[in-house]
């Protein structure tokens, strides 16, 4: 989530990190789409689970 606010492509908000799933509030920055940020974070956090022995995430 850092990363990509650091990208500055949105602004966090607010977020709440529950057992299975995440809420997180954010404002799209730039020309970003829902659906690029979703598609980066996914990628972003499946990559660093891999790191870790997590296969499956998402």
């Amino acid at each position: 989530m850092q990363q990509i606010e650091q990208q500055q492509i949105i602004k966090s908000i607010a977020f709440v990190l529950m057992p299975d799933h995440l809420h997180w509030q954010f404002q799209l920055l730039e020309l970003a789409t829902l659906a690029s940020i979703i598609r980066i974070f996914n990628g972003q956090s499946a990559t660093s689970c891999r790191q870790y022995g997590i296969h499956k995430l998402w």
